[in-house]
């Protein structure tokens, strides 16, 4: 995990965004309750799963109970994902980037009709052609509120915001 302490600086119009459980709850709860179901089975229908198609039986239950651990773990994690202020932009994925080397940002709404909608933040460098992509679904900050926090500590800079772009 990243020191981010050399990047806060306690500045009114810093913005700290960390992991959020509002969207993910329910996906953890959900799949939380057919696993307890198969730990309560009895021994004898849990052998019968088994030994028709063990590599099968191995794989589901793995997929299963690997989605459940996924789910818990986002809902705690609550650790700095990112932090916009005066000086530029931090997230684990990017590193620090300052404004000086920012040339524009947007965001992407991408709905969906079974998994509903994802937030991408998208920085383009000035010496960079691909820009960094930031997933902002499960933060505890919306896309507007980091939105206003960028533009308000990029001001003296030109970096351009290019707003909301939907798929």
């Amino acid at each position: 995990m990243a020191d981010v302490t050399p990047f806060i600086t306690s500045d009114p119009k810093e913005l700290i965004v960390r992991g959020s459980h509002k969207g993910i709850l329910w996906f953890a709860i959900l799949m939380t309750i057919p696993c307890i179901g198969l730990l309560t089975d009895t021994y004898d229908n849990w052998k019968k799963f088994i030994t028709g198609n063990p590599v099968i039986a191995i794989f589901l239950l793995s997929i299963f109970y690997g989605a459940v651990l996924f789910g818990w773990i986002k809902v705690f994690d609550k650790r700095v994902k990112l932090i916009i202020n005066r000086n530029g932009i931090w997230c684990s994925k990017t590193q620090f980037i300052d404004w000086d080397n920012i040339e524009l940002f947007e965001f992407v709404e991408q709905k969906t009709a079974k998994a509903g909608t994802f937030y991408v933040l998208k920085l383009k460098k000035k010496i960079r052609s691909k820009p960094y992509k930031i997933d902002i679904t499960f933060f505890d900050k919306n896309y507007n509120q980091i939105q206003t926090s960028i533009n308000e500590n990029a001001i003296k800079y030109s970096v351009q915001d290019l707003g909301l772009k939907t798929l």
